[in-house]
């Protein structure tokens, strides 16, 4: 049997045991809860009812498209981690309900948008590493909830997203690491602009 199978099946074993079981029994959950490389494309609303002990989710290569309403009010009040990284997401997911969530990671996805509105104030950590966000899928006020936003990582997208339109960061707290470009390579933050004379993605 092939690694890759071994892994699945486990995986989609830990999914079963997650969801159904735990769910409708009184016993306490781990504290990590990982379910990579499970085919799951989307997640239902209330997928996580129940878990009221997880502080750690990994969805990492499951394909997921959207998540829906997934994360919603009540569900999982102690997830501080949630790594979404190597799926098919396209858009930065509404998280805002999860109000412990600190580390948020949707690194190498297809995500070309970060819109408004989706990001709750306790995080600090947010990847946004090797995706496709290009100069203008940054949404203006994307980021003005994040009061206690530490370090924000965006390099590696393609077309290489190397400077900001006036606004996009607003509601960084200052002081937070914005890491963009090449990755290896310094960015220029907090300048306003690139060192592009007249780029006109940046004034």
């Amino acid at each position: 049997e092939d690694v890759n199978d071994v892994i699945a099946r486990h995986s989609r074993r830990r999914l079963a045991s997650q969801l159904f079981v735990h769910n409708n029994s009184d016993d306490p959950i781990a504290d990590g809860s990982m379910l990579d490389f499970t085919a799951l494309s989307t997640l239902p609303r209330h997928a996580f009812n129940g878990l009221v002990n997880t502080t750690e989710l990994y969805l990492l290569s499951c394909s997921l498209t959207a998540v829906n309403d997934a994360f919603v009010d009540g569900d999982l009040p102690g997830l501080q981690k949630l790594l979404l990284d190597s799926n098919k997401l396209s858009i930065v997911p509404n998280v805002t309900a999860l109000g412990s969530l600190q580390l948020l990671t949707l690194q190498q996805n297809s995500i070309s948008q970060v819109p408004v509105g989706v990001l709750p104030s306790s995080l600090n950590t947010l990847d946004l590493s090797f995706n496709i966000i290009a100069h203008d899928g940054i949404a203006a006020g994307a980021f003005r909830n994040t009061t206690n936003m530490k370090s924000l990582n965006v390099q590696g997208n393609t077309p290489l997203l190397n400077c900001f339109k006036k606004g996009q960061l607003d509601g960084l707290p200052q002081g937070c690491s914005v890491a963009y470009g090449t990755p290896g390579i310094p960015g220029l933050f907090p300048g306003p602009t690139c060192s592009v004379p007249g780029c006109p993605h940046c004034l």
